[in-house]
């Protein structure tokens, strides 16, 4: 008896707008949620369609087009975390375990929140009309952190900032303070964010102590 088989059409990932994706693709930011939808030309039989992140499954739970011409999954991830940046999301479709499977795959570009932000040297009693450098360090943001200094609610300049080299994501600014006895219990405080990404800022603070 010949059995004959049609090969599933190729996949075609589209984001929530129904805009096709292709290749490396946002970038998205860490922590919003992100919806896919893979469909399919039907082939014979019906495939089964599944969704793929690099080696490992992530869904097997595939639909019909009223019609009955496209079989569709949709992937439904809650909060994007920085384990996704540049992973490989493929969708694959088979109606047989003769042929290899129709794929398509994209990747993930993402923004990153920054995970820390520090002063150095530790905070310290400071001498009043006497300059001092302070280091302001941030990592794991992408883009690197944009750092900013503040004197109560005055923002400072800084005397540089450096970005990450090497593609680490990381921040660093140099501010050359110095102090006034009328600074003392003033807070003092450095800010890293990710401005592609709202609420992302995180503050390190001195409570001045100058005599």
């Amino acid at each position: 008896m010949l059995i004959l088989f049609i090969p599933p059409g190729e996949p075609v990932i589209l984001d929530e707008d129904g805009k096709q994706l292709q290749g490396l693709v946002g970038p998205f930011n860490e922590g919003d949620p992100l919806q896919l939808t893979c469909q399919v030309d039907v082939g014979k039989p019906r495939p089964a369609v599944t969704w793929w992140k690099d080696y490992a499954q992530l869904d097997e739970s595939y639909f019909f087009s009223p019609d009955g011409a496209l079989v569709k999954n949709k992937l439904e991830v809650g909060a994007i975390t920085r384990n996704d940046l540049l992973a490989i999301l493929t969708c694959q479709a088979s109606n047989n375990n003769i042929t290899v499977p129709a794929s398509s795959s994209i990747t993930l570009d993402l923004n990153l929140k920054p995970l820390d932000v520090t002063i150095q040297p530790p905070e310290r009693p400071l001498s009043a009309n006497k300059e001092v450098e302070l280091v302001c360090s941030s990592s794991g943001s992408r883009p690197p952190a944009a750092l900013t200094w503040w004197k109560g609610d005055q923002q400072i300049r800084p005397a540089r900032d450096e970005d990450s080299k090497g593609g680490l994501s990381a921040s660093t600014s140099v501010l050359l303070f110095t102090p006034t006895v009328d600074d003392n219990n003033r807070i003092l405080s450095c800010r890293a964010e990710n401005k592609a990404i709202p609420g992302s800022a995180l503050e390190e603070g001195w409570k001045l102590e100058v005599y």
